[in-house]
């Protein structure tokens, strides 16, 4: 929202686990760097488990219709059970900015996002993959009732989105709007 005065929030948090080689949730199937692919899919049949540790910190500032985000993710995979597949290491970088044209109606985007790591490789490269987007979020009813539309170029998909008829390693132009109501 639109804000006269300075406003900063910081963020940060950490995640670990031992993951044995197929979890039954989300958080415990990781996917890896530029396929998209669950490393499980990835991992050797001698590969049992492995430890899972994530960090990730995040800054948000907002001052008279201006904003910036910031968010920085590390991931590392390590101690697989039958020491075949070294540490791997993932990060990823989320900058936006926004400005409000027209005070809390309308409001121009810019992103960029970057994952870098060699999950996608069990350690052999490091792959990259970017996102590149602009658009605008119109506020309709506030927070309430806001509609978004993007246009991304995107280089390599670690993410499997059906939804948005993404598959794992696309690249090219990406144009998507939402509708969006809040209770």
């Amino acid at each position: 929202s639109w804000s006269p005065e300075s406003i900063l929030r910081l963020g940060a948090g950490v995640a670990g686990t031992i993951l044995d080689r197929e979890g039954n949730v989300e958080f415990a199937r990781p996917r890896v760097v530029s396929s998209g692919e669950r490393l499980s899919d990835l991992l050797p049949g001698t590969v049992d488990s492995y430890d899972f540790l994530m960090f990730t910190i995040d800054t948000h500032w907002k001052v008279r219709g201006f904003s910036f985000i910031a968010e920085y993710h590390w991931r590392t995979l390590y101690n697989f059970t039958d020491n075949s597949i070294p540490t791997l290491a993932d990060t990823g970088l989320v900058l936006q900015t926004g400005y409000f044209v027209i005070p809390e109606k309308l409001e121009l985007l810019a992103r960029w996002s970057k994952i870098t790591g060699d999950s996608g490789t069990l350690g052999n490269e490091f792959q990259t993959t970017n996102e590149i987007g602009t658009g605008f979020a119109w506020f309709i009813r506030n927070q309430d009732v806001k509609f978004t539309v993007d246009l991304s170029w995107i280089d390599g998909v670690p993410v499997n989105s059906p939804r948005l008829s993404l598959l794992p390693g696309d690249e090219g132009l990406l144009l998507r709007s939402q509708l969006q109501f809040g209770f």
